[in-house]
């Protein structure tokens, strides 16, 4: 990410190597990162996992402000390519994103 940075990160909850609720703290806290606009995906959420709600948890944890938009999985194209749209369009006229719908 610090060697081509982009103009939008689609960031997944559960990867392999490294939890992505830690590694989208990690871009917010970057003062050269936290710029980029992030797109979280995750395959949980309800009804599926009715006690575990991403959405909610994310929006309310103090330490970061929540994603620029949130999708969950399976993720529909339509939907996925207006969120990237939406928030590029936003970027590219200089107003932060509203944050995730």
């Amino acid at each position: 990410v610090r060697k081509e940075v982009p103009d939008l990160i689609c960031l997944d909850l559960l990867m392999p190597q490294k939890s992505g609720v830690k590694l989208y703290g990690q871009i917010r806290k970057d003062p050269a990162l936290q710029h980029i606009p992030v797109i979280m995906i995750t395959g949980f959420g309800p009804p599926e996992y009715p006690a575990i709600d991403f959405k909610r948890f994310i929006h309310h944890r103090s330490a970061v402000p929540p994603p620029d938009g949130y999708l969950e999985k399976p993720i529909d194209r339509d939907e996925l390519l207006a969120t990237i749209a939406r928030l590029l369009e936003s970027r590219a006229q200089g107003t932060p994103p509203t944050g995730a719908p």
